[in-house]
């Protein structure tokens, strides 16, 4: 199989590149970061920490460097033309699956650019986080060109093993059972949730990553250098953990920030959450306790008709002893002991 990945270069991207040539597939490459895309095949031919980790493991399959092909020119850039180059319509028609890691912004448009370019029944994938725009934009694409399309919300990070079973969403464009056989062939290892609706699942990533990332991001900007040193001095478990959280959002492109508040959905829970806080500011201002004691138990009874908090609470200081110790062992590392 041979497989174009546009976006290669991206923090995603290069982890599906590493996949998809650890699996011994024939790759184009093609980001408009050209120093990421040398950097990365430098990385693949060389073997170091291809899958992950902190490892260092031997590329498989022979002739490592005709299994790879950095494509500089950018092919969005060339197909949205008038003109297209013999080379971009040969990488793009030749493919057997083409993946998308792009901007969610820029996804829809990317669709259709590439579509028309491959054959009838090759596979075209993308991995946005939110896929009411993409999901039409597919369908379309499948009417049109007879491509085979591909749905998928990878529920992982950049950093995760790819040997590992990552999980993915699985949201079916045309034919369910088609694309989760096609998911299946190229991810064996994955564990797929299908969510049929995606509405639906807009929704719930409106909660899951919309409101997560805004709250964590507003109390992140709460907070002076100053504040942070002396809050890590003195913290337990809630802000060593939500510290954590805030810190490692932070190292994602701010296009993801924007793109994920903008999905329909948050706004609606945003106006909430701060109603919600609204009216924990007028108790504070009234001193009523007994009316913060009940919004917290209301809450409390809630969660727990629905969940087990009580594990939840054994699970945060067990998390919290496992980041402790490593981080005990890289201080011994730092100060050479």
């Amino acid at each position: 199989m041979k497989i174009t990945i546009i976006g290669a270069g991206g923090r995603m991207g290069s982890w599906f590149t590493r996949y998809f040539y650890m699996r011994g597939y024939s790759l184009y490459i093609n980001d408009i970061d050209d120093n990421a895309l040398q950097a990365l095949s430098s990385i693949l031919l060389e073997g170091k920490d291809v899958a992950g980790g902190g490892r260092e493991v031997e590329g498989r399959g022979e002739r490592g460097e005709e299994r790879i092909t950095i494509v500089n020119s950018s092919l969005l850039n060339d197909v949205k033309s008038n003109y297209t180059s013999s080379s971009t319509y040969t990488i793009l028609n030749n493919s057997d699956l083409i993946m998308l890691s792009l901007p969610m912004d820029m996804m829809p448009k990317a669709i259709y650019r590439v579509a028309r370019y491959m054959h009838r029944g090759s596979i075209l994938v993308e991995i946005s986080s939110l896929k009411h725009d993409v999901h039409r934009a597919l369908r379309d694409a499948v009417e049109r060109y007879g491509v085979k399309p591909l749905s998928l919300h990878p529920l992982f990070g950049p950093g995760a093993d790819i040997n590992a079973s990552n999980r993915f969403v699985l949201i079916p464009v045309i034919d369910g059972m088609e694309e989760e056989n096609i998911a299946r062939e190229i991810f064996p290892n994955a564990t797929l949730i299908r969510v049929d609706d995606v509405d639906e699942h807009d929704r719930a990533m409106a909660l899951v990553l919309g409101m997560v990332y805004a709250m964590n991001v507003a109390f992140a900007g709460l907070l002076d250098c100053k504040d942070i040193a002396l809050c890590k001095e003195l913290a337990g478990s809630t802000f060593t953990l939500q510290s954590l959280i805030f810190e490692g959002i932070l190292n994602d492109d701010p296009r993801l920030f924007s793109s994920l508040l903008m999905n329909r959905h948050v706004k609606r829970y945003l106006k909430r959450f701060i109603a919600g806080n609204e009216h924990l500011l007028s108790c504070i201002d009234t001193r009523d306790r007994d009316a913060l004691e009940r919004i917290y138990n209301k809450v409390k009874h809630k969660i727990a008709s629905c969940t087990d908090i009580e594990g939840s609470y054994r699970l945060m200081y067990m998390l919290l002893k496992e980041i402790s110790g490593k981080r005990w062992v890289e201080g011994m590392k730092e100060r050479g002991e």
